[in-house]
């Protein structure tokens, strides 16, 4: 595997829809690869990052969403 069959991977690999022979490719290349160690990393770290970021701003505005949200709503319903 390359650094840039890697890149086209990354996601796939990151949600888990691999198989274990595909997942063994991926990890055996990041072995010897410092470059997509980092990359998988950093990738990872951006997640966690959004994950974090949107579990604090439902906890900040509650599970509801805007008024105006839900009124656009109501009118399209109607």
């Amino acid at each position: 595997m390359t650094c840039q069959e890697l890149e086209r991977l990354l996601y796939p690999y990151l949600d888990g829809e691999f198989q274990p022979e595909e997942r063994h490719d991926v990890e055996s290349h990041l072995e010897g690869c410092s470059a997509c160690v980092a990359r998988v990393d950093e990738e990872m770290q951006l997640r966690q990052a959004l994950r974090r970021a949107a579990k604090h701003a439902v906890s900040t505005q509650g599970t509801r969403a805007p008024a105006s949200l839900r009124a656009g709503i109501q009118s399209g319903l109607h």
